[in-house]
């Protein structure tokens, strides 16, 4: 049985919502028990909140918090709380509207408000699964090499998958690697443009505006590059670490960055019924979808997402 916990002060006008989580939860087979919680409600001071340090890395936290009224820009003024209370998720309950559910990788949306409103959060809850992680690698390594890991793959804040939109021909701006997706501020240093791919020489050709200085771009613009020059229809791509069930993946765990990944998705993307919009997958590793937009392909794929990818 999975296990939760709640923390904080249940005022106003979050007590009464929390109750009927409490017996949402309870009635989805959660077990309440402070002491090793997979899932932990925090409930927070929208001015002050106190964040959740984890003890075990497979602990799956959301941050509960109160707005008087809707926002006027929903994602701007919920996402900050999900570094302030270092959340997974956040739960923003607007009285009388529903609740924000605001994630680092899919954006905010709103459930609204209605007798089963704790019903429906919980259910949304148990889709999104308690392990956000296939394995705790800090576990397994040393507190340096962790340091190292994040500096070799570029990991850190929400530095993790990759996005691009297509400009014209062959050409396509794409998130700079470890960029923070919430910060792709300036055209040129955090989102670049791809103009050309040297094959012979295996780097990417950026057109780089006067005046800017570059990031590094992203390791997995080949494979990008090879679907957009393959499919014209294809408008914007997305990777990100999460998972779909029932789709076509590699058969092999490609490292990240190589000619053989990028082949081997472009030709699984080109495979496809519908090659402008499809999933497929990276063994081990995430998903790649296309569409015609980021915006389509969100709304696409956002309610069969999986938090954690399967390792084979």
């Amino acid at each position: 049985m999975t296990s939760f916990a709640i923390l904080g002060e249940e005022q106003e006008p979050l007590a009464d919502l929390t109750a009927d989580l409490v017996t949402a939860l309870e009635r989805h087979g959660f077990e309440r028990n402070g002491s090793a919680p997979a899932l932990v409600l925090n409930v927070v001071n929208a001015a002050r909140p106190r964040p959740f340090r984890r003890r075990a890395r497979g602990t799956f936290a959301a941050a509960l918090w109160s707005l008087p009224a809707p926002p006027a820009d929903a994602l701007r003024e919920t996402y900050p709380m999900l570094v302030r209370a270092l959340a997974n998720i956040s739960l923003c309950y607007v009285p009388g509207h529903g609740v924000l559910f605001t994630t680092m990788e899919r954006g905010c949306y709103l459930v609204p408000e209605g007798p089963d409103l704790a019903e429906t959060v919980v259910a949304r809850l148990d889709r999104l699964g308690l392990l956000p992680a296939p394995f705790p690698v800090e576990e397994l390594v040393s507190e340096r090499d962790l340091r190292q890991i994040k500096r070799l793959y570029a990991i850190g804040g929400l530095s993790y998958g990759n996005l691009s939109a297509r400009e014209d021909g062959n050409r396509f701006w794409m998130s700079a690697s470890g960029v923070d997706k919430a910060k792709l501020d300036v055209p040129g240093r955090d989102i670049l443009l791809v103009s050309d791919y040297d094959a012979a020489a295996g780097t990417i050709v950026l057109s780089v505006p006067p005046g800017a200085e570059p990031r590094r771009v992203s390791v997995d613009a080949i494979e990008h590059w090879m679907i957009y020059r393959a499919n014209p229809e294809v408008g914007a791509l997305l990777h990100i670490h999460a998972w779909i069930d029932g789709i076509e993946a590699t058969e092999i765990n490609y490292p990240c960055g190589t000619a053989e990944l990028a082949e081997s998705v472009a030709a699984l993307v080109a495979a496809a019924p519908d090659p402008a919009h499809t999933v497929v997958g990276l063994r081990n590793h995430g998903i790649t979808a296309t569409g015609s937009s980021l915006t389509e392909i969100l709304n696409r794929i956002e309610p069969n997402l999986l938090p954690q990818v399967p390792m084979a």
